[in-house]
């Protein structure tokens, strides 16, 4: 396997930690060899985007507590003031506060060990910066996940598109109140409480539409009316505000459910929806108030309500593919296929974030050298270091003291703390494609 995830920190003889690059794995000379690299299509910050980012400093303690003062309610529908000849009555207003508790969070980064023979010998003589941008590229890709987890996870109401449902928690009408939450929303282990894999798989029994607009519209509703969420002013963690979310919410979908907005039944009669627009990679506004974000890694999961990775190594060409099981809608063989998939509509001041990975303006810099660029110090940061253990083939293990070995290694704090989780609504629907016979408006 290419990767390994939550590996324990201590090593062992079965352990992964101690595995060694195969200095045979990389092509090198005689042969003729061409760097025949393929561009990727890159996966932007989107949930990092939305909620505030707090600096994070070793010294500030590991739990995070927020407090928020609630304004007084609006608990009158009419008002009766008394004639001023009369005896006045009073209104008495009191403020509260609210406070979340969130834990900090420490994960590590590695890559395998990288043994250097002669440079002669090594054709890949930009393999380590291969590497170290890889490893980079996943700190943020986990950073986003971790965010993602807990708006997902401590979300306590969620859209079913077409509910078939009777089952009595789940109901049968499409908004679903007072849903599980899970109290540690992100570990290493799959959660025994709150969102399960059951509860995901009764989910799935009873989720039987695709997002249409009409959904869409109906949970925006639910968003206005009865949560009373704030639209966004703006974006966070980017290089300047993205005016096309300023005074509306954010829909984060797939690229699958968003292009097959261009067919959905009710585009005839909408003719304001612009469904063309592009600005610092959002895309799409709705009825006036919500902002679409396409991605290509939502959440899918499948019947047994275990949710699919989009991408898998393929055997044979160590080419990392997307996950057939993931794009696909009919089970293959024994293997359930992911034909359910998660939407989120999102407010304002739902979560605050500890910040991730390298400031955005010294990092997208194309004047800055190498030098300065490994000077820069930030969360997430990723080093190369010959502080590793060394594992012979006869089993022991010694101190690296030759030098022989190096590693990328890097460790980031994370953090989310919760403003409103219910500025974060979940839209499960049924996947679909567009039919080659469909009609725009069908």
């Amino acid at each position: 396997m290419p990767a390994y995830y939550d590996v324990p920190l201590i090593g062992s003889a079965t352990n992964p930690n101690l595995q060694i690059e195969d200095v045979d794995k990389f092509q090198k000379l005689p042969f003729y060899l061409v760097m025949n690299e393929v561009r990727r299509f890159p996966q932007y910050k989107v949930w990092d985007s939305l909620f505030g980012s707090i600096k994070w400093q070793s010294n500030m303690g590991s739990i995070m507590r927020g407090v928020r003062p609630e304004p007084s309610p609006d608990g009158n529908s009419f008002v009766y003031p008394a004639n001023i000849t009369s005896t006045p009555t009073r209104h008495i207003f009191e403020t509260l506060e609210s406070t979340e508790e969130a834990r900090v969070k420490l994960q590590r980064f590695e890559s395998k060990q990288f043994y250097f023979l002669p440079s002669w010998q090594d054709f890949r003589d930009n393999q380590l910066k291969f590497n170290h941008d890889d490893i980079i590229r996943q700190v943020a890709m986990f950073n986003e996940k971790f965010i993602q987890g807990c708006a997902y996870y401590r979300s306590p109401n969620a859209y079913v598109c077409g509910n078939a449902g009777t089952d009595a928690q789940l109901g049968s009408e499409d908004l679903l109140v007072g849903i599980p939450t899970n109290d540690l929303p992100v570990t290493s282990t799959i959660p025994i409480n709150g969102k399960t894999a059951a509860y995901h798989a009764a989910i799935a029994a009873i989720t039987t539409s695709p997002l249409t607009l009409k959904h869409i519209y109906r949970a925006v509703q639910f968003f206005d009316e009865d949560i009373g969420a704030n639209p966004f002013e703006g974006t966070l963690n980017t290089p300047r505000d993205n005016e096309l979310v300023k005074g509306k919410y954010v829909l984060i979908m797939g690229t699958q459910a968003w292009r097959r907005f261009t067919f959905d039944e009710s585009v005839a009669g909408l003719k304001s929806i612009n469904l063309d627009l592009l600005f610092d990679g959002f895309k799409g506004s709705l009825f006036g108030n919500v902002t679409c974000k396409p991605i290509r890694n939502p959440l899918r999961f499948d019947a047994d309500g275990a949710f699919v990775p989009r991408e898998i190594v393929e055997d044979g060409t160590n080419k990392t593919r997307p996950n057939p099981l993931y794009t696909s809608l009919n089970d293959i063989g024994s293997s359930k296929a992911a034909k359910w998939e998660v939407a989120f509509l999102v407010g304002a001041d739902a979560w605050r974030t500890i910040s991730v990975g390298p400031p955005p303006s010294e990092f997208t810099s194309k004047n800055m050298d190498a030098e300065k660029f490994y000077k820069l110090r930030w969360n997430g940061e990723i080093q190369l270091t010959d502080q590793c253990l060394v594992r012979y083939s006869d089993g022991t293990v010694d101190l690296n003291r030759y030098g022989t070995q190096l590693q990328l290694i890097g460790q980031a704090a994370q953090g989310a703390l919760a403003g409103e989780v219910n500025n974060v609504l979940p839209i499960y629907f049924r996947r679909s494609v567009v039919s080659a016979t469909e009609s725009v408006g069908e």
